[in-house]
């Protein structure tokens, strides 16, 4: 069988793991040229530019052992934020609010995006049983402004969020998307025409802000048969002069110093640090790898992601923030650790406010 066939084949099959998705066989099948013509997906899944391990082998055990004595993972504490409000009107400034994990409000260019936003209080399919939010979403639904865009990394359900994301469609916002997610979303109900789907080193221009899809270090799937079927990405977002990077979830890879060297330098890097471990360390960053991962893109500024609203691993909940301060002070960068919901100005992005100390 020629490699062409062969792709072709397990390329409809990959219809038949999308029932369990939920995106819908006949949408899959008809647009399947869009996954098929991807020099990034092969036999029948999508794949990192170099092949890493989501587990390590032979682990199963040692990680089950280690996550059913795991200690400190939840805030004892309750948290309680209430977002700083946003102006009405965009302006050309740089602008960003954390509102904690890896959603982000982005204010760049006169345009206004979300990223990764979500809102839910438990990770789950069916709205139980999963990792639960430390602390209600600092901006209500209600305060979220006019958007130009909401950008997507991938498909995992602590950054593409099925409620917030119908809300935020009906407004009109047009989504940015990775390849494999717009069939998520369609089968949502979201208009075709509000999604755009993105392969590595798609650019799109939404006004004067371009948006480039790059390479990360990760996997996809929302179910138990989806696994690999939805492209997983970084993006880089610049207008008026200002450019920033955000990351969404990745193992450390060369493509980091690449970017740097060709988009760089970096106003605001945003990286993920936490729900890491030694057993999966090729798909996340973690704190150490991180802070390197900033020098590498010839960043200013970093903002730490992926931590503070879920239990996601072993780890004490607010150790991958303080092992970031740690490394980010040995290698001389400026930190950005906003509160929850804090709208930062350029002026204001080297912060830290200590909140998960409270």
């Amino acid at each position: 069988m020629n490699m062409t066939r062969r792709k072709f084949i397990l390329s409809l099959l990959g219809a038949v793991g999308s029932v369990g998705a939920g995106f819908g066989t006949f949408d899959y099948v008809r647009n399947m040229r869009k996954i098929f013509d991807s020099k990034n997906f092969v036999d029948g899944k999508f794949r990192n530019e170099n092949p890493v391990y989501e587990i390590r082998k032979g682990t199963l055990f040692d990680t089950q052992k280690r996550w059913l004595t795991k200690k400190n993972t939840v805030p004892e504490h309750k948290f309680h934020f209430n977002a700083d409000a946003i102006p009405e009107q965009a302006s050309a400034d740089l602008k960003v609010m954390w509102t904690a994990h890896s959603s982000l409000f982005i204010e760049i260019g006169g345009k206004r995006f979300f990223c990764d936003p979500v809102w839910s209080k438990v990770l789950s399919p069916v709205g139980f049983g999963g990792p639960k939010r430390f602390f209600d979403p600092p901006l209500p639904v209600e305060r979220i402004p006019v958007l130009d865009g909401v950008i997507i990394s991938h498909d995992h359900m602590d950054h593409l969020d099925k409620k917030i994301t119908k809300l935020l469609a009906q407004r009109g916002v047009p989504f940015y998307v990775p390849i494999g997610v717009d069939y998520v979303l369609k089968s949502w109900g979201i208009p075709e025409a509000q999604i755009i789907t993105a392969d590595w080193y798609s650019t799109f221009m939404a006004g004067d802000v371009k948006l480039t899809s790059v390479p990360c270090v990760h996997f996809s799937g929302r179910g138990i048969f989806d696994r690999n079927k939805a492209l997983w990405t970084s993006w880089i977002i610049e207008g008026k002069g200002k450019k920033v990077f955000f990351g969404g979830d990745s193992g450390f890879h060369d493509g980091f110093k690449e970017f740097g060297e060709k988009y760089g330098p970096f106003d605001l890097t945003f990286l993920e640090i936490g729900a890491y471990d030694k057993n999966w360390d090729r798909i996340h960053l973690g704190p150490e790898a991180a802070v390197q991962a900033h020098l590498d893109l010839k960043g200013r500024v970093f903002m730490p992601i992926h931590w503070g609203a879920y239990d996601l691993s072993i780890h004490p909940w607010d150790e991958p923030v303080e092992r970031v301060i740690t490394a980010a002070e040995k290698n001389n960068v400026p930190l950005s650790l906003p509160r929850p919901g804090q709208l930062l100005a350029e002026k204001d992005f080297v912060v830290n406010s200590k909140w998960w100390e409270v």
